[in-house]
């Protein structure tokens, strides 16, 4: 472990899910990038699923509920 090194560059296809929580300014922060949800769904838990080859977005609740699908333009270079 030692010598991990986290990874400085997005996978070419594939895709990358992460866990966020959506905090009264309604931003779902993806590596930089910000996505905004409804009002309602602020103060919880969401999956934010990231499809790298189609450049998309998903964003579902822990109930399954889909409240973003959009178009998603993150460099692969990660900061």
């Amino acid at each position: 472990m030692a010598n991990y090194q986290p990874p400085t560059r997005l996978p070419a296809q594939g895709r990358i899910e992460v866990v966020r929580y959506i905090r009264s300014n309604r931003a779902v922060d993806l590596f930089g990038k910000r996505v905004l949800v409804a009002e309602e769904h602020t103060h919880q838990y969401v999956t934010a699923i990231i499809k790298v080859r189609s450049r998309r977005v998903i964003v579902v609740t822990r109930d399954g509920e889909i409240i973003h699908d959009g178009d998603f333009k993150l460099s692969r270079v990660l900061r």
